[in-house]
């Protein structure tokens, strides 16, 4: 999501374990809030794991994506980011 190629297709599907931002929002009963960000989109989805509210990345271009496993719409913030 967030870019025209296609290539924001990345989520933790795979991953058999649960992160530490896992247990945290298990623990806080889904209240914190985690958001992974990073370079590279295995940087933002690894760390931010299954439960995670958002994860962003650069894609190619150099604008921030995201994948639909977290979100349905890149927020404002992350359109306005991304704007020349």
């Amino acid at each position: 999501m967030g870019n025209p190629e296609r290539s924001g297709g990345v989520s933790p599907w795979r991953m058999l374990s649960t992160t530490i931002t896992d247990e945290l929002k298990l623990a806080s009963q889904k209240k914190s809030k985690v958001i992974g960000i990073s370079i590279k989109d295995r940087g933002a989805v690894l760390p931010a794991g299954h439960l995670a509210d958002a994860a962003y990345w650069f894609d190619a271009t150099g604008k921030f994506i995201s994948s639909t496993y977290y979100l349905n719409a890149l927020p404002t913030w992350v359109e306005n980011f991304n704007c020349p």
